[in-house]
């Protein structure tokens, strides 16, 4: 049975790596502070300060039900500056945590793990061993100092390393990183070549400590390189353009620098005490460094797993269906759009299909086969993207909105009845199919048609949605038109892309014509003179007989969502699964309210729309979504109601009778869900906002 470590500080540059490198020996418990990092093996738990603050037996009784073999304290307030000018801020990481823990560690017959620092010293002595005396030179050296008196005067049992390590960690302000950016964006940099240290690489640290807590070693270790090496040095080997080093490295000596907190100039430790005891050799520090550069990239996407609100899934298969298209020797208006559109009708159990640019394309040729122009004009809900709107006014019509339903986010059809008795030279009713849910489509269709008006439905979150009489939306069993999007977090992928069905052949002709310049080259061309001799069709000619776009689909385009479309029930039934997960999850919470979770098993669920009373947690949505974010969690707002937005307001739109769409934007966040999402990464997820929700 694998051992418990309870872990403080995991999503910092040490934290972090120890998780990774040792991710599958043990079993970790990772206390959450502002951030947190995903590791898919680990549990996550959130001490507040006031858990430290209050009587030692809540915090102990809180640990004892955790139940740890080892707790490793990693955490630290460790920018010299803010030590020097907030100490009391800064005292609590360094002093006050360590010396609790280390105090319930002893309670609890829990092995206590603590990483101490080498900023403990006056003497610049090389090669400084465990026993050579410590002394304070600025606030941060003696809360350290303070720390490691504290630790071994309450629990002759503990560990403490110290070190000085360069390690893996996004958006570290560690010198590795440091002077790699300087030189890429080609900026001076000045570094030291009188200030030593002995660094480790946070591997062969992390390996050392774990050897330390196998063989239940305690007392002070150093833990650090063999070789004392100045920051000019170090960064020397580190960087692999030699001349680039040479002409933005400035060397510079620390005694002639202006920094605002003091420091020993040489921090190195020797390493003795540990080699003797290791059953392996330390490497080199060039060995090190070069390890480290190799194993970059790879661990530094590990240790950033984010998780967005959409993400599209590629695999082998799409990668080899784009090969075989780039193979084909046809890259735009070749075979591919065919069988993409017959793949389509075949699948929505509809006649035409016409494959385009992108769904606001779709929307725009539709709304001109539909005859709208500056005399009429379509009526939607303002819960969409813009593009809905938008198409309208390149026909240079005006848009008008109706508000949304509470229950479905989509058109309500009594409002919308209630709306077309006011508005006046309405042309085309748009419905839009808000994050896969099919909006009361049959209402819909009743209300338009016995007004004489025409359906366009906005889909594009739908494929592989259903009405609820079992039909698929885009079958255009509801409307006159449908339009789909197949942009990278749709539920079908295909870089750009959208496509226009309809069982109208009238229609089918005049898009088809549309999408390439109005160009039409069958037997319906106007000039005969021209394009005929002798009463034969000349096999050059083509004819623009009115004004159309370039709103073409290219064949690499089509190849991918050909073989996307092969997985569509794969990618439907995963994302069923996960919604109904989160239903289940957040059902009957306080601060969370469902929406669109009646109609799961109809719905394409693009999207994962959960209302959240900021009010009641008293956080705005902004600062709740930048918390999120730094649990790399990526949420988004579905939509800004089109008449907020400036453009639109310029043209005198308002939210005047949009009182749902208010009260939905004022609340709504999307969440993750996209097929790749693991169930367990959806925990954390799931997690995570129930702690921030305090639903937990």
């Amino acid at each position: 049975m694998k051992k418990k470590i309870l872990v403080f500080g995991h999503s910092g540059n040490l934290g972090s790596n120890f998780v990774h490198f040792l991710k599958d020996s043990y079993k970790f418990i990772l206390n959450v502070h502002e951030t947190k990092i995903y590791f898919s093996n680990a549990e996550y738990i959130k001490f507040k300060k006031n858990d430290f603050s209050n009587k030692l037996d809540y915090l102990k009784k809180k640990i004892k039900e955790i139940s740890p073999d080892i707790i490793l304290n990693t955490a630290a307030s460790v920018n010299l500056d803010f030590c020097e000018k907030y100490p009391e801020r800064s005292v609590f990481a360094n002093v006050i945590l360590p010396t609790r823990l280390a105090l319930i560690c002893r309670d609890l017959k829990i092995k206590f793990v603590h990483i101490s620092t080498d900023h403990l010293y006056k003497s610049i002595r090389p090669f400084k061993n465990e026993s050579f005396s410590v002394k304070k030179v600025n606030n941060y050296s003696s809360q350290k100092i303070k720390a490691e008196k504290n630790i071994k005067k309450i629990n002759n049992k503990a560990l403490i390393i110290r070190t000085n390590f360069f390690s893996h960690k996004n958006n570290s302000d560690q010198l590795v990183y440091k002077v790699q950016n300087f030189l890429k964006n080609k900026k001076k940099i000045n570094l030291f070549n009188d200030y030593f240290f002995t660094p480790i690489y946070s591997k062969y640290l992390v390996k050392i400590i774990n050897f330390l807590i196998k063989k239940n070693f305690n007392g002070i270790f150093n833990v650090v390189s063999n070789e004392r090496v100045s920051k000019y040095d170090f960064c020397k080997i580190l960087v692999k353009e030699k001349q680039a080093f040479k002409d933005f490295v400035v060397v510079s000596k620390i005694k002639d620098s202006n920094l605002h907190t003091k420091r020993c100039t040489d921090l190195s430790l020797s390493n003795t005490k540990i080699r003797k005891i290791l059953n392996f050799k330390i490497p080199t520090l060039s060995s090190q460094i070069k390890e480290f550069i190799t194993n970059d990239k790879k661990i530094l996407k590990d240790l950033s797993v984010n998780f967005p609100y959409g993400r599209h899934s590629i695999n082998s298969k799409d990668l080899n269906a784009v090969k075989k298209v780039l193979k084909s020797g046809s890259l735009t208006q070749g075979k591919f759009i065919e069988d993409l559109e017959n793949e389509v009708c075949n699948y929505l159990g509809v006649k035409y299909s016409i494959a385009v640019s992108s769904a606001t394309a779709g929307l725009h040729l539709s709304y001109i086969a539909l005859n709208i122009n500056k005399n009429n004009k379509i009526i939607t809900t303002p819960n969409t993207f813009l593009s809905t709107s938008n198409a309208a006014l390149f026909c240079n019509s005006k848009p008008s909105f109706t508000d949304i339903s509470s229950e479905t986010l989509g058109m309500c059809p009594e409002i919308l009845d209630q709306s077309l008795k006011k508005e006046k030279n309405i042309g085309v009713v748009v419905p839009v199919h808000f994050g896969g849910l099919a909006a009361n489509s049959k209402k819909i269709f009743n209300i338009s048609k016995n007004r004489g008006l025409n359906i366009v439905e906005d889909a594009a979150h739908a494929f592989g949605a259903k009405y609820e009489c079992g039909a698929k939306v885009g079958s255009c069993k509801y409307s006159d038109l449908s339009v789909f999007s197949f942009h990278p977090v749709k539920i079908l992928a295909g870089g750009e892309g959208g496509i226009i069905t309809t069982n109208n052949k009238k229609l089918y002709e005049i898009l088809i014509s549309l999408r390439s310049h109005g160009i039409r080259k069958d037997d319906q061309v106007k000039n005969i003179k021209t394009g005929y001799t002798n009463k034969v069709k000349n096999i050059w000619y083509y004819e623009m007989n009115k004004l159309g776009y370039h709103y073409r689909q290219t064949d690499i385009h089509s190849g991918l969502i050909i073989s996307q479309l092969k997985r569509v029930n794969q990618f439907l039934k995963k994302r069923n699964q996960l919604t109904k997960i989160y239903d289940q999850e957040f059902f009957n919470k306080i601060n969370i309210k469902l929406v669109q979770n009646q109609f799961r098993d109809l719905s394409s669920n693009h999207l994962y729309v959960i209302k959240i009373d900021f009010k009641n947690i008293h956080i705005n949505r902004n600062d709740f979504m930048k918390k999120l974010r730094k649990y790399n969690i990526i949420s988004q707002v579905h939509y800004i109601p089109v008449p907020m937005q400036y453009f639109y307001k310029k043209l005198g739109y308002s939210m005047k009778y949009l009182n749902n769409t208010k009260d939905y934007y004022n609340q709504c966040l999307s969440i993750p869900l996209y097929f790749d999402l693991k169930f367990n990464e959806q925990k954390y997820v799931i997690d995570s906002i129930k702690e921030l929700t305090k639903e937990i």
